[in-house]
């Protein structure tokens, strides 16, 4: 498991924990390498998955791999 910090705009920080796996489905969301994923990438895939989870109620699950 990697932790990753993101700022947040009212000068909090978010400490997301994932694995490579999550990585790799940023990437592809973003169509990026992995290598190229930043933690600007993963707070917008977290923003856009939990607007997509509390509008319609559902959320695709990411199976650890």
């Amino acid at each position: 498991m990697k932790i990753t910090a993101i700022e947040l705009g009212n000068g909090n920080v978010l400490e997301v924990q994932h694995t490579p796996g999550f990585i790799k489905e940023v990437a592809k969301w973003r169509g990026t390498t992995i290598e190229e994923v930043q933690s600007k990438d993963i707070k917008s895939f977290i923003q856009t998955s939990f607007k997509i989870a509390l509008e319609t109620g559902t959320l695709e699950k990411i199976e650890a791999v």
